[in-house]
């Protein structure tokens, strides 16, 4: 006679399989990662390392690791010191651990390893304390080369700030000193030549005109976010408006601002922007056509964008719409202009977190917008 029990184990051989299935997704995880396991039974005084740990310390898969080989691949010095203490802190205290260290490995090479070691305590003591430990090499050297360069970058800036500094400050004194030697000269001589000497003269001028645009430049920069400030838009436009009573006297100007918006601004470079825009506007209006300009703002999402709206001659920008901000770019052959103020206003705006663009179309005028921080 043969006796037996059948008894459904379904569930129980789908869990296993499942698991196993989970474990080997974990490990090819792991193993991509490059994150090992690790774990020391502290009663037994066993050390033991995963496939992968072994794989970082470049060491065999048949190594068996103690707990003095493990700290040796630790670099001498802070590095050996730190996980020392770190680990005898998590016997004594049950703090578990988490840091970057350098490690040597068995091929002598040098890798960033992160550690982590979590201890397991019973009836007060640490029986057991297990960890991860992972290779972020790569990118712990691409960081460290990021805030190398940054430094330098930083270095770099500085130096060429301060050349920037002593360029435009000798050069002003020296096209100072070289217009007033031809003005005297103009005062005392006598047999000047009329072809010659006016030439000197407006290359001389010239000359100090650059210098000051690059003194505006060099000024630009060496304001930063330190020198922003809440100020109220409308009072901005008010006070540049007036500052250009004189040109806008017979044009017709349109200012919808509500009186309370307030924007995030370097005051001078406010100034600057908005007598730069308004000039603009006045300098390239439509002969016998009366000048309008109109300025809106309107708040969008955490910014206030400023339009300033004119009729004039507008700007081509198939043509130019690349060039449009370049420093000494200009688009209106026989207009005075060389170019500076667009370049100027840009940097500017940019230097306090914001934006301009523009829209325009030749003889439809121009709209230029000013992205603020609210």
């Amino acid at each position: 006679m043969i006796a037996g029990t059948h008894t459904n184990i379904d569930k129980r051989k789908k869990n296993e399989l499942l698991l196993t299935k989970y474990k080997d997704l974990l490990d090819r995880t792991n193993e991509a990662a490059l994150i090992g396991t690790w774990e020391v039974d502290l009663l037994k005084d066993e050390l033991t390392w995963s496939a992968v740990t072994k794989k970082i310390h470049e060491v065999p898969p048949g190594f068996k690791p103690d707990l003095e080989t493990a700290i040796n691949f630790y670099k001498k010095g802070d590095n050996r010191e730190r996980i020392t203490h770190l680990f005898n802190q998590a016997i004594q205290t049950h703090k578990p651990y988490d840091d970057l260290f350098e490690i040597i490995t068995a091929k002598g090479k040098i890798k960033w390893v992160r550690s982590i070691g979590i201890p397991i305590v019973k009836q007060g003591k640490c029986v057991r304390i297990y960890g991860t430990f992972q290779d972020i090499n790569k990118q712990q050297v691409d960081r460290i080369k990021i805030e190398t360069l940054l430094e330098e970058t930083k270095g770099q800036n500085e130096r060429l700030l301060n050349f920037a500094h002593i360029v435009s400050h000798n050069l002003h004194s020296h096209s100072g000193n070289l217009t007033m030697l031809l003005q005297l000269f103009r005062m005392e001589g006598e047999n000047i030549d009329n072809t010659i000497f006016p030439l000197v003269e407006k290359a001389t001028a010239n000359l100090e005109e650059t210098v000051v645009h690059l003194s505006e430049v060099v000024a630009m920069n060496t304001l930063t976010q330190e020198h922003i400030k809440r100020i109220n838009l409308l009072d901005a436009i008010e006070k540049a408006l007036i500052n250009l009573n004189i040109k806008l006297k017979k044009a017709v100007v349109k200012v919808q601002i509500p009186k309370r918006t307030m924007v995030n601004a370097i005051p001078a470079y406010l100034d600057s922007i908005l007598m730069n825009l308004l000039t603009n506007a006045y300098k390239y209006r439509k002969p016998r056509v009366p000048l309008e300009i109109i300025i809106i703002s309107k708040k969008i999402d955490d910014h206030v964008v400023l339009n300033i709206q004119d009729n004039g001659i507008g700007i081509d920008l198939e043509k130019y719409g690349s060039k449009i901000f370049g420093m000494y770019k200009t688009f209106h052959p026989g207009k005075k202009s060389r170019g500076i103020g667009l370049f100027i206003s840009r940097n500017q705006i940019e230097t306090m977190g914001g934006k301009i663009t523009v829209n325009s179309m030749p003889n439809l005028g121009s709209i230029f917008s000013l992205r603020f921080k609210k």
